[in-house]
């Protein structure tokens, strides 16, 4: 939270901040970060587990692919 937080300050300083899309994306978040959690308390714990894994490995072999094509 520190790290990103210095990070953010800085930006703002620097006027590097494109508001409309961040402030589109901070509430994106907020919500995501909400709705996710909601639903994670309400489905087996398993099947978030196995989930988070499928997504990171998808991630992991588009970068790879990208990488190597790249």
């Amino acid at each position: 939270m520190c790290i990103n937080g210095v990070a953010a300050v800085t930006f703002i300083a620097l006027g590097r901040v494109r508001w409309p899309p961040a402030l589109v994306m901070a509430g994106g978040a907020i919500v995501g970060g909400y709705a996710g959690a909601v639903l994670a308390r309400r489905v087996p714990r398993v099947w978030v587990r196995r989930s988070v894994e499928a997504i990171g490995f998808v991630i992991a072999a588009i970068m790879f692919w990208k990488q190597l094509a790249g």
